[in-house]
C-alpha cells in the first residue's frame, strides 16, 4: 500500500469517528458570526463584528483610523480585515491605510430581497484636512526629494511605508468594497475641491476591488508600487488633470481589470488614464474628456515599457482616443475607439519601438484614424478604420492630409496585414487617401532604412486613386482572405465556451473578457454562516489552541456538524487576529498545521484574512503530505484569503542521498466546481497546486512563491500548478485567472557543494536542471485555460505531456507570461488544439518548444518573444499552426552553456518537417527595437535567419501574410541543410 493510500485510509477513520461523535450536535451560538433576519435566506453579520462609526454629519475618520492603527501596531501584526458596516460615512480627515495586511472591507447593505444592497460609501466635502499635504515641504525637506504623490490632497491614501520614503515597509492589504464621493463646492479651490480620491503610494501586492469613486478632482493616483492588483474601478464626473494616473516608471507590474472612467459634463481637458508604467489593462470603458489613454513616461529616460491593453471602449474624447508618447514595447489588442476629436491613435515622434494593434476599431474620428510620426516595430493586424478626417475643414496643416493610416516619414518600420480603410456606405467621404506615407524629408533619422508593409487592405467608397499613397498594398481588396480563415478570431475561451462557476460574476460588453471578483461579493462567502473556528466557544473540541496548532480531528468534528446544519453551505474562519469589543486593541493569530485539513462535504468555504496575511505553517521538515485536501464530495467548496508557510531553512538545506516525493500543499481531486482565491504557499519542495479529475474550478489570484526545486528526486517530474486526467477529459473545464508565482533559486551543486542562487541556473546544461514546471498537464486534460499570469524562471514555464489514457487538448491561455525560464517557456510535448494569445515569453534556451506529438490548431496571436539562446518558436509539431502578430527579435544569443549546443541554423522562428502549415500573419521577425537597447539605431539581433525550414520541410508548408523579416544576418527564410547548422536561402534579405 502506498504511503498516499495508507496517509488517506488513516484520515478516513478520523473522519468517521469525528462523525460519530458529532451525531445530533450543533454550532454553538457563540462561534457563529452571522444571524438570519426574519423574511430572508441570507445570513448577515451581527452587529458587534462590524467597525460602525459615528453618522454623518459627525466624523467617521478617527474611528475608522483608530482601528486601522491599532491592527497595524499589534505585537507582531500581519494585518487583518476590518469589516466596515454599510451605511454612509462622514470624512472630515484624509483616511490612511498603513500597515502590512491591513485590509478595509465595506459589507453590502441588506435589502428587502436579500444581501445585495449598495457598499458603505464615504464622503468627503471642503472641509477636508489632509496633514500629509499639508506637511509636505517638511516631508520633502527632510527627504531632500520631490514626493510627487503628497504634492495634491487626498481622500483616502494607501501607503506602503509612514514616512514617504523609497524603501518599502507594508506589504499586501487592500480597499474593498467601498464607494467614495466628494459633496462639497466645486471649484472652491479647498483641500476638498481639489483632492484626489485614492492615491496609493509604495504598497508591494494590495488588493483593490469594486471602488467606485464619484466627483473627485483626479480619481485615482497609483505612485511607486509594485504588483497592485485593481479589479472593477469606476471613476465618473472627473474635473481635474485626470481620472487615473497608473504608477510612475519605478512601478512595477500593475494589474487593472475592468475599469470605467467618465469626464464631468462638458469636461474636454482631462486625461481619462496616464499609463507611464510596466501593466496590463484588460476591461476598460472611457468616456469623455480629452486623451483617452495616455501611455507614457516622463522623458526620454523613462519609458513606458511592456504595456498590455486588451478590450477597450473609448469615446467622445476631445483630442485623442490613445496618445502614444515616451514608450516602448506596448500591445493592443481587441479595441474600439468611437468619435474621437483627433486622431483615434496618435504615436508621437517620442515613441520608441514595439507597437502591436490586434483586432482594432475606429470610426468617426476628427483628424486620421492612426497617425505615426516616429517609430520601429509598428504592426496593425485586422485594423477596420472608417469614416475618419469628421473635422478635417478646421485641421491645421500639419493635420493634412486625412487618412485613415497617415504615416510620417521619420518612422522606420511599419505594417498593416488586414484592413479596410474609408467610409461606410451611405456616408460623406472625408479621407483624402485610405493610406498615406510622407514623402517629406524626416524630420528624425530612421533607426535603420524604412521597411512599410501593407497587405490584404479593403478601401471602402474611397477612389482608386485615392487608395494609398507611398505604400505598395500586397493583395489589394483580399482582407476577407485572412477574416474567413478565422485568423483574427476572438481567443479560443470564446468559442469554446469555458464553463463558468454558478455564482461566478459575468460581465458585459468590453467588461466580458474580465472573470476576476471581489471574493467578500461573492453568494457563498457573503450569503452564508459564517463559523469563528478560533472561537472558545468550540471549546469541547477545540481546533485551535493557545500555540495556534490545529487540531485536524477537530476540525473535521465541526466541519461534519456544520454540513449538516447548513446544508445551503458555510463559512469556516480562519482569521489572522482579533479585535476586542471596542475595537481598541488587536491580537494576532499564527496557525500550525500537521496533518492535512480535509474538505469532503459541499458547500464548504475555508476562509482567511487575506494570502501572506492568515498564515498557516506546516513545521515539518520534510513535508510528505498536503496542508489542505478538497475531496470527492465536495462540490462547491473552495480555499480563500490565506497561505500555506514551509521551512525556507529545509528548502536550503543542502539534499540527503535518500530520495523525498514531497507533497503539494494544495490537493483538489475527484471533485467539482472549486474555488481557490487569495491563497498561496511558500518555500514548498513539491509544488503548490494538484488537480485530479475534477472539473469546472478555478484558481484565481494564487501566488505560489519561492518555489523550490527537489534536489533529491530530480527525475520525477515537478509541477508547481499540475492538473492531472487519470482517464480522458477527467479533469476539464479549469480556469486559472491571474496564477503568479517565483523560483526560490535552491538548484544544489553537487561540484561545490553550494546552492545555485541565480537567475542564470549557474550556467548549467538543461539537462542538468532539476525539474521546476510552473504548469504541468498530465493525460487527457480538456479545456483549461489561463489568464494573465506571470511565473518567474524555474525549467518550464508550460508543459504538456499525454498519458495511456489521453492527451492535453482545448488549451488556451491570454496573457501568459514567463520570465527567464532556464529551458522552455512552454514546452508541448503532446497536446491537440492549443491557442495562446498573447504570450510574453523571456527565457534563456528556447521560448516555445512545439514537439512533434502536437496536433491539431495551433495558435500563437501577438506574442512578445526575445532573448532566448536559440529560437523564439522551435515547431516540430502542429496540424496547423498560425503565427499572428507576433513580435520576434534578439535571438540566438547563444548563451552559456549553449554555444557548444547548437545543432541547427539560427533563426527566430523553426519549422519542423512533421509541421502540417504554417502561416504568418503581420508582426515582425529581426530587428527589434529591444528594451534594453540605448539606441534602436543598434541591431541587437542574432538571428541569421528569420525562418528556418528543418530539413525534409516542403516549401510549400508555409504562408507569408505581411511579416516584416527584415535586420536578419542572413536572410529572410533559409531552409536547413544536411539536418546541421548549415542553411540555404529562400528569400533573401
Amino acid at each position: 500500500m502506498s504511503q498516499l493510500v495508507r496517509f488517506k485510509s488513516g484520515i478516513a477513520t478520523l473522519m468517521l469517528l469525528a462523525a460519530s461523535l458529532a451525531v445530533g450536535q450543533t454550532i454553538p451560538s457563540g462561534a457563529l458570526l452571522k444571524h438570519q433576519p426574519s423574511g430572508t435566506t441570507n445570513y448577515v453579520f451581527n452587529s458587534s463584528v462590524l467597525l460602525a462609526p459615528p453618522a454623518a454629519p459627525a466624523d467617521a475618520s478617527a474611528t475608522i483610523q483608530a482601528a486601522i492603527n491599532t491592527m497595524a501596531s499589534a505585537s507582531l501584526s500581519k494585518g487583518g480585515v476590518i469589516l466596515l458596516a454599510p451605511g454612509t460615512y462622514y470624512l472630515a480627515h484624509t483616511l490612511k491605510l498603513e500597515g502590512s495586511g491591513v485590509t478595509l472591507v465595506g459589507v453590502r447593505a441588506v435589502t428587502s430581497t436579500g444581501q445585495n444592497g449598495s457598499y458603505p460609501t464615504l464622503t468627503y466635502d471642503d472641509s477636508l484636512v489632509d496633514d500629509d499635504y499639508d506637511n509636505r515641504s517638511t516631508t520633502e525637506s527632510t527627504l531632500g526629494v520631490d514626493v510627487p504623490i503628497i504634492d495634491t490632497p487626498a481622500a483616502i491614501r494607501v501607503n506602503g511605508n509612514a514616512d514617504y520614503s523609497g524603501t518599502r515597509t507594508f506589504n499586501y492589504g487592500g480597499l474593498i468594497g467601498i464607494n467614495l464621493a466628494f459633496t462639497g463646492t466645486v471649484g472652491s479651490g479647498s483641500e476638498g475641491d481639489t483632492a484626489t480620491g485614492v492615491a496609493v503610494n509604495l504598497p508591494h501586492q494590495t488588493l483593490f476591488r469594486d471602488l467606485t469613486i464619484t466627483n473627485a478632482y483626479n480619481g485615482l493616483d497609483v505612485g511607486d508600487s509594485t504588483s497592485p492588483y485593481f479589479l472593477n474601478i469606476n471613476i465618473s464626473g472627473v474635473r481635474g488633470t485626470f481620472g487615473a494616473r497608473l504608477g510612475t516608471f519605478h512601478t512595477d507590474a500593475i494589474k487593472m481589470h475592468a475599469l470605467t472612467i467618465s469626464a464631468s459634463t462638458g469636461n474636454t481637458s482631462t486625461t481619462l488614464a496616464i499609463l507611464p508604467a510596466n501593466m496590463e489593462l484588460i476591461g476598460g470603458n472611457l468616456s469623455g474628456g480629452g486623451i483617452g489613454l495616455h501611455i507614457t513616461g516622463a522623458d526620454s529616460t523613462t519609458f513606458a515599457n511592456d504595456v498590455y491593453l486588451r478590450s477597450l471602449l473609448i469615446q467622445h474624447t476631445n483630442a485623442q482616443g490613445i496618445l502614444v508618447d515616451f514608450a516602448r514595447q506596448v500591445y493592443v489588442s481587441d479595441t474600439t475607439i468611437n468619435y474621437a476629436g483627433a486622431e483615434a491613435i496618435k504615436v508621437t515622434p517620442n515613441f520608441y519601438g514595439g507597437l502591436a494593434f490586434t483586432n482594432l476599431r475606429t470610426s468617426y474620428t476628427g483628424l486620421s484614424a492612426i497617425r505615426v510620426q516616429r517609430g520601429m516595430n509598428i504592426n496593425l493586424v485586422n485594423a477596420v478604420l472608417l469614416n475618419s478626417g469628421q473635422r478635417k475643414s478646421s485641421a491645421s496643416s500639419d493635420d493634412l492630409p486625412i487618412a485613415d493610416l497617415s504615416v510620417d516619414s521619420s518612422v522606420t518600420s511599419l505594417n498593416v496585414v488586414g484592413g479596410r480603410f474609408g467610409s461606410a456606405n451611405g456616408t460623406t467621404v472625408h479621407e483624402d487617401w485610405g493610406m498615406y506615407v510622407s514623402t517629406a524629408s524626416p524630420l528624425y533619422t530612421p533607426w535603420h532604412t524604412p521597411t512599410l508593409i501593407a497587405s490584404n487592405i479593403d478601401f471602402l467608397n474611397i477612389p482608386t486613386a485615392q487608395r494609398s499613397s507611398g505604400i505598395s498594398i500586397t493583395n489589394a481588396s483580399a482582407y476577407y482572405t485572412l477574416y474567413n480563415a478565422g485568423y483574427f478570431n476572438p481567443p479560443a475561451e470564446d468559442t469554446w465556451s469555458l464553463q463558468n462557476l454558478p455564482t461566478d460574476p459575468v460581465g458585459t460588453g468590453v467588461m466580458a473578457v474580465v472573470k476576476g471578483f471581489n471574493l467578500y461579493d461573492l453568494p457563498e462567502i457573503r450569503d452564508r454562516q459564517w463559523i469563528d473556528l478560533t472561537s472558545s466557544a468550540l471549546s469541547t473540541h477545540p481546533v485551535v489552541d493557545s500555540s495556534g496548532n490545529i487540531n485536524t480531528t477537530n476540525f473535521t468534528y465541526w466541519e461534519d456538524i456544520a454540513a449538516s446544519q447548513f446544508p445551503e453551505g458555510v463559512v469556516l474562519y480562519l482569521p489572522a487576529g482579533h479585535f476586542n469589543t471596542s475595537f481598541s486593541s488587536y491580537t494576532r493569530k499564527i496557525y500550525n498545521v500537521s496533518d492535512p485539513l480535509v474538505i469532503n462535504h459541499a458547500a464548504i468555504q475555508v476562509l482567511g484574512d487575506g494570502r501572506n496575511v492568515t498564515q498557516i505553517t506546516d513545521p515539518v521538515a520534510v513535508p510528505t503530505q498536503n496542508a489542505f485536501q478538497v475531496v470527492s464530495g465536495s462540490t462547491g467548496s473552495g480555499l480563500f484569503g490565506l497561505t500555506v508557510f514551509y521551512s525556507k531553512t529545509a528548502a536550503l538545506t543542502a539534499p540527503s542521498n535518500t530520495p523525498v516525493t514531497y507533497a503539494p500543499p494544495f490537493l483538489i481531486t475527484n471533485t467539482s466546481q472549486i474555488r481557490f482565491a487569495n491563497i498561496g504557499a511558500r518555500y514548498s519542495m513539491g509544488g503548490g497546486v494538484s488537480i485530479v479529475d475534477t472539473t469546472n474550478s478555478e484558481l484565481f489570484d494564487v501566488d505560489m512563491s519561492s518555489m523550490g526545486v527537489n534536489n533529491t528526486q530530480p527525475s520525477v517530474p515537478l509541477g508547481v500548478y499540475t492538473l492531472t486526467a487519470t482517464t480522458n477529459e477527467a479533469t476539464s473545464d479549469i480556469r486559472f485567472y491571474q496564477a503568479y508565482g517565483e523560483f526560490l533559486r535552491n538548484i544544489w551543486m553537487p561540484s561545490t557543494s553550494s546552492f545555485c542562487n541565480t537567475s542564470t541556473a549557474c550556467t548549467l546544461p538543461p539537462d542538468q536542471i532539476p525539474d521546476l514546471e510552473w504548469i504541468r498537464l498530465v493525460g487527457g486534460v480538456t479545456r483549461f485555460r489561463t489568464d494573465s499570469g506571470t511565473l518567474i524562471e524555474g525549467r518550464v514555464g508550460y508543459q504538456t505531456v499525454a498519458n495511456d489514457q489521453g492527451t492535453p487538448h482545448n488549451l488556451s491561455s491570454f496573457k501568459f507570461a514567463i520570465d527567464h525560464a532556464y529551458v522552455y517557456g512552454a514546452d508541448l510535448q503532446q497536446a491537440t488544439d492549443a491557442d495562446f494569445d498573447e504570450p510574453w515569453i523571456n527565457t534563456r534556451h528556447v521560448a516555445f518548444f512545439a514537439e512533434s506529438g502536437v496536433t491539431g490548431n495551433l495558435r500563437i496571436l501577438t506574442s512578445g518573444s526575445r532573448g532566448a539562446a536559440f529560437e523564439a518558436f522551435l515547431l516540430q509539431g502542429g496540424t496547423t499552426v498560425s503565427l499572428i502578430n507576433c513580435q520576434i527579435g534578439n535571438n540566438s544569443n547563444l548563451w552559456t552553456p549553449y554555444s557548444s549546443m547548437q545543432t541547427r541554423p539560427l533563426s527566430g522562428v523553426y519549422l519542423g518537417p512533421s509541421v502540417g502549415s504554417t502561416v504568418f500573419v503581420g508582426g515582425m521577425n529581426g530587428w527589434i527595437a529591444n528594451s534594453s537597447y540605448a539606441n534602436a539605431g543598434v541591431n541587437g539581433n542574432l538571428q541569421d535567419y528569420g525562418i528556418i525550414l528543418g530539413t525534409g520541410a516542403a516549401t510549400s508548408a508555409y504562408t507569408i501574410y505581411g511579416t516584416d523579416l527584415y535586420g536578419n544576418n542572413a536572410a529572410k527564410v533559409g531552409q536547413q541543410s544536411g539536418g546541421g547548422t548549415g542553411a540555404t536561402v529562400l528569400i533573401p534579405n
